[in-house]
């Protein structure tokens, strides 16, 4: 694999135990499969920041952890009931799942239960970030909610009250446009030019915008199908839907002025992709928005160039497909040396009694990684100075005096002392300063050229040692201000 690659994770709901393949998508490979998953549940299939897989089990109350560069499962979380939309932040620090009719926000380091909230009258269906400062959730009953982590997370949010473990809050924004089950949603990035799009059973897209003017409405598109999924591409110039008969249709997001309602027209196959023969369960984008995957329920993923329309690649699986997630991935995501950077915790079931209680873990790494830069080569030339001191001719009169302290020298090759307090100097202790024995053989010493640079060396590698650590007390300073923030319920408005 290259230095970075670009993956497809697939996903099918059948109940066996390997149903979550990776493939490589220059090589059309499969590079790995995650066993263990017996069935995914539709639009469940998440990444938790570059390190792990995360997966509702399409049956049972359980979610089932990977990481990414191993088969073998790495947690089975149990949860209060059968998921049915799960959703992680951007960051990898929350998690967000819809249980029935209610929805449960964890922080994913510690475990802890941040809250549960009661809103949809009918099951959720679909949970989606925004960023990680948002979400978005739609049911069954045709709601769509938008929802501030924070709001969730310190329980304030307008009109908030409580029965038992239930918290009902009012979210940042609402919609009840459709008016049967909400089968989709996309956030399309873009800042202020970011928009909201939502597909239901009744056969209508609905377009929102979540610039300054959240929640503003912009655009109803109506179909001859019914659908079942949307995908918009990164410039939001093409709308990419799946249907329930196996169409893919794209449309072109030109501006309708003064137009509230428009009905798309697919009796021409111009701009329909045709290939499936069921419903279509997922769509994803590739990084550069010019190859388009498709999952349906004919148990086909099949793969089409988004310029000529035309398809390029198929994979077959053994079971309905429910997911399929592009990332673009290092190369050695798939190395069994690879380490995490963040941490998994087993989910609690008991809410959190109090928010300014929440703890966020972190994984501390005492050691710093200098491979293949300053410290490799500095610890290079140290290795050469010390073999052209070893095999310098010295003379007999002070041979003696050089085997007595070698022990002593070996023990004193300390490059610096570096003070308790990061602001003071270090104090440099240099054992190449003392002066060359009279009598050695020029032509087998290091040059005093060598010596100056191995100084500068000893000198640089000390100040970069004090950087970081003067760094690492900053975040430590601004990542305690952002937590006091959080727990006093600070309100956070545009």
């Amino acid at each position: 694999m290259t230095s970075f690659n670009e993956v497809l994770f697939i996903g099918d709901g059948t109940e066996t135990s390997s149903t979550i393949h990776c493939y490589d998508l220059q090589l059309g490979v499969r590079v790995m499969t995650y066993k263990g998953a017996n069935g995914v549940t539709k639009g469940t299939l998440n990444l938790i920041g570059e390190d792990y897989l995360m997966m509702a089990n399409v049956s049972k109350p359980f979610l089932h952890v990977w990481p990414l560069n191993k088969e073998e499962q790495f947690k089975r979380l149990s949860m209060p009931g059968r998921v049915t939309a799960l959703a992680v932040s951007e960051n990898g620090l929350y998690t967000a799942a819809g249980i029935d009719n209610k929805i449960y926000v964890w922080n994913v380091s510690s475990g802890q239960l941040l809250n549960v909230v009661v809103y949809h009258h009918e099951p959720i269906t679909k949970i989606v970030f925004w960023g990680s400062s948002y979400f978005i959730t739609a049911g069954a009953d045709g709601l769509v909610a938008v929802w501030r982590l924070v709001d969730v997370v310190t329980r304030e949010s307008g009109d908030t009250f409580s029965t038992g473990p239930t918290r009902y809050l009012t979210p940042f924004f609402s919609s009840s446009q459709h008016s049967l089950p909400v089968a989709d949603v996309h956030v399309a990035s873009g800042g202020v030019t970011a928009r909201m799009f939502t597909v239901s059973s009744d056969q209508t897209c609905q377009i929102f915008s979540l610039g300054p003017d959240c929640g503003k409405f912009l655009l109803t598109l109506t179909f001859d199908y019914v659908l079942t999924s949307v995908l918009a591409d990164r410039l939001q110039r093409r709308l990419f839907l799946g249907t329930s008969c196996g169409k893919v249709i794209i449309f072109p997001l030109e501006p309708l002025h003064g137009v509230n309602v428009h009905h798309v027209d697919c009796s021409s196959d111009e701009n329909i992709l045709l290939g499936h023969e069921g419903c279509i369960n997922a769509l994803s984008l590739s990084q550069e928005d010019s190859i388009l995957a498709s999952g349906s329920a004919d148990k086909k993923v099949l793969l089409w160039n988004t310029t000529t329309k035309q398809q390029v690649g198929v994979y077959q699986m053994h079971g309905p497909v429910t997911d399929v997630l592009f990332r673009v991935t290092g190369s050695g995501f798939l190395s069994s040396d690879a380490k995490p950077t963040a941490l998994v915790s087993n989910f609690d079931r008991t809410i959190l009694s109090k928010p300014e209680d929440i703890e966020i873990k972190v994984m501390v790494r005492d050691e710093i990684n200098y491979e293949d830069s300053f410290e490799s080569e500095y610890l290079t030339w140290r290795k050469a100075l010390r073999c052209a001191e070893e095999t310098a001719v010295v003379p007999e009169s002070s041979a003696a005096g050089t085997d007595q302290d070698s022990d002593s020298d070996e023990e004193d090759e300390s490059i610096a002392v570096v003070p308790e307090d990061p602001d003071s100097e270090p104090e440099m202790v240099q054992d190449m300063e003392e002066p060359h024995p009279e009598g050695a053989h020029s032509s087998n010493r290091a040059s005093d050229m060598d010596y100056d640079r191995l100084q500068r060396m000893d000198r640089e590698l000390t100040r970069l040692k004090l950087l970081n650590r003067r760094l690492t007390r900053v975040n430590k300073t601004l990542y305690m201000f952002g937590l006091e923030q959080v727990c006093q319920n600070r309100r956070y408005h545009r």
